[in-house]
């Protein structure tokens, strides 16, 4: 959240508190069974749950525990007694609007989470919005009472490509029908129910897709005698948190691109019978008992975790920040950021020259977008003002972009916001070619304009756009320089990516092992690779740059307002903020900046986006959602390698103390 000085001055900042707690105290006992990009997953997505009740309330507790951070909550219906055997309510929410209660319950848990809450349930006339941000659902529609409403939530997702998990509790037995429309065009419900019969209401047509084979025998007796008296059907809470539990791991699948079984289920009532398939089990369960029991003799490791010295608050903000700031991204991932403590709740930002590009950026002109970047970052997370300097020279030794105040971090939205962060990743692999909704244009467009620049996302004639790319990549391919500076930022083993967690690796490049083998022998002999560039290594890694370049044409084009030192900052942090808007709706971007590293390119770029004469474009995103799972995000330098104590002049004894105390 960024806020002027005068608006913190005055306190009229809404919602804010002094302090944040401990985000990742939240989680500590996820670690080992949930990884760092699974939490940040969880972080960065919004579901939408489509009925509040037992099935679709079942998982907002389990996913706002879990770590997720935000939801639509959809329903139109009041919690009543016949609710309390199985749903999250309790008797003082009798009477109250199911979502708004699961809304407040899950902020009670997660201070950190975020609700929209559509009382009114779904209709017809605010369904499409309710899918802004989202990137997962949960229908828990009632096809008796709503089945033009749930086949309308189908065809949107599918339109999207959001994948929908439908949950129904058979009894004992929790059932979840995943329709992932991300992997491929298809029809809602995978063609198995009509648009038709979902108008008329003909429910025995509009449930087919539910198959049989499914359906637990010991409740074949309860259908029967329902289908014949019309009584409510039976729920028990065991099946319904054993719903919430499928619920939030399959979301969890689904958030990192991994393949989810159509059919996801859990029979209470038969894991308690004698099944054949428990052989394994047992005979596998001397084995594990024996492993355990070793590892019990063994002396227990204390953790010296308490033994270490509680950090100020100030401590704690500058460290969350700074964590968040390095997130951010830089050319070649050569994270050149130095933060300045120059007052406990100040921060000066410059860049390192030996952490640069001199030959990919001579005028030091991504840098200055990166420093945007990190700035836009800070107000993820916290409370900030910025503030640039006057110099104007980047190469200047003594040069200060500008100075970040931290009025505090912003509990709201900082899980959030940390989330989209780690979340945000480029991916140079294959993107599949979604819509682009009317809000999210506006919504880039409008987040640019705040930061004075200028964010156009297009469908755009991606043959030219790789036409420019060929041409511009292949000659940069073909300077010497330009290659040997590029290799010297790629990590192509393990050792490497340890030893310096800057630059790219083979998992981010998408090369193979052999690939990375010959990529070495170039660059421990200047002499071979001088005769491969002369023997078409150029093509060759023009190839690999643009290979992907095909198949659909959402592009997002950034352009500077003011071709500055500060524009350039202020457009960097336009870049930053609208790619985590993408983020936030589930797509995924690469920049290609082939097309406008010339001024020839910029010029039919511009043009080719209706950009407005007085503006440079910065930054060309592609611009998709993953076909396949997400690449590893690109290391990072520790935290504390960007942090320094500015000159003693400006620095007063609390801000030595802060700032030895971060470094140490």
């Amino acid at each position: 959240m960024l806020i002027s000085e005068h608006e913190c001055a005055a306190g009229t900042v809404e919602g804010f508190m002094p302090n944040v707690r401990d985000l990742e105290a939240y989680v500590a006992r996820n670690v080992d069974i949930i990884s760092p990009a699974e939490q940040a997953a969880l972080r960065a997505s919004r579901i939408l749950v489509a009925g509040c009740g037992s099935v679709g309330g079942s998982l907002v507790e389990s996913f706002a525990r879990l770590g997720g951070t935000a939801a639509v909550l959809a329903d139109p219906e009041v919690f009543d007694d016949t609710n309390l055997n199985r749903q999250a309510c309790v008797l003082t929410d009798i009477g109250r609007p199911k979502a708004q209660v699961l809304a407040e319950r899950a902020l009670a848990i997660n201070p950190y989470f975020q609700t929209r809450v559509l009382i009114e349930g779904l209709t017809v006339g605010n369904i499409e919005s309710a899918f802004e941000g989202v990137t997962c659902v949960f229908d828990a529609v009632d096809a008796g009472a709503s089945p033009w409403v749930k086949y309308r939530l189908h065809e949107i997702a599918s339109q999207r490509r959001i994948p929908v998990i439908s949950g129904f509790d058979f009894g004992g037995k929790a059932t979840l029908y995943v329709f992932d429309y991300r992997r491929r065009r298809a029809k809602p419900f995978y063609g198995r129910a009509s648009a038709q019969a979902h108008r008329e209401g003909r429910l025995a047509e509009c449930v087919k897709w539910l198959g049989y084979r499914h359906f637990p025998s010991d409740f074949l007796g309860i259908i029967r005698d329902r289908m014949l008296t019309g009584q409510p059907w039976p729920q028990v809470t065991y099946c319904v948190l054993a719903m919430g539990a499928l619920a939030t791991r399959c979301i969890l699948d689904l958030e990192m691109r991994r393949q989810v079984r159509h059919v996801v289920a859990f029979d209470v009532h038969d894991s308690t019978r004698t099944l054949p398939a428990r052989i394994a089990q047992w005979v596998n369960f001397p084995l594990q008992l024996g492993r355990a029991f070793v590892a019990s003799r063994r002396p227990k490791v204390e953790s010296a975790a308490h033994m270490e010295p509680k950090a100020s608050t100030e401590e704690d903000n500058t460290r969350r920040l700074v964590e968040a700031m390095i997130l951010a991204p830089s050319p070649h991932n050569c994270q050149p950021w130095v933060f300045e403590v120059s007052e406990p709740d100040k921060l000066h930002l410059r860049w390192d020259p030996g952490r640069g590009t001199p030959v990919v950026d001579p005028d030091a002109n991504a840098i200055a977008y990166s420093l945007g970047c990190a700035v836009e970052a800070a107000a993820q997370v916290a409370v900030v003002s910025w503030t640039s300097s006057d110099s104007q020279d980047f190469h200047d030794p003594a040069h200060i972009a500008g100075t970040l105040r931290i009025h505090g971090m912003d509990p709201r939205n900082y899980a959030r916001g940390r989330g989209l962060l780690e979340a945000r990743v480029t991916h140079r692999g294959r993107l599949l070619h979604v819509p682009l909704s009317a809000g999210l244009v506006a919504s880039c467009a409008e987040l640019a304009s705040q930061r004075g620049a200028h964010a156009l996302l297009r469908e755009v004639d991606s043959v030219r756009i790789k036409r420019l790319a060929e041409k511009d990549a292949k000659a940069l391919f073909s300077r010497l320089d330009y290659v040997t500076e590029l290799l010297e930022h790629m990590r192509l083993d393990a050792s490497e990516v340890a030893e310096r967690p800057t630059g790219f690796t083979l998992q981010t490049l998408g090369l193979s092992k052999w690939e990375a083998w010959a990529l070495r022998m170039l660059r421990r002999s200047p002499g071979l690779l001088s005769i491969s560039m002369s023997l078409g290594l150029p093509a060759f890694m023009t190839r690999n740059a643009i290979r992907q370049m095909t198949g659909h044409g959402n592009y997002l084009l950034v352009a500077a307002g003011q071709w500055s030192a500060n524009g350039r900052v202020d457009a960097g942090r336009a870049l930053m903020r609208v790619w985590l808007e993408l983020t936030a709706h589930g797509l995924h971007a690469q920049p290609v900046d082939f097309p406008i590293s010339t001024q020839e390119g910029r010029a039919e770029v511009a043009e080719l986006f209706g950009l407005e004469v007085n503006a440079r474009p910065i930054a060309l995103l592609r611009v998709g959602m993953a076909s396949d799972r997400l690449p590893p995000r690109a290391g990072r330098l520790p935290a504390t390698v960007f942090i320094s104590r500015a000159p003693e002049t400006a620095t007063c004894a609390p801000c030595s103390t802060v700032a030895e105390s971060l470094v140490a």
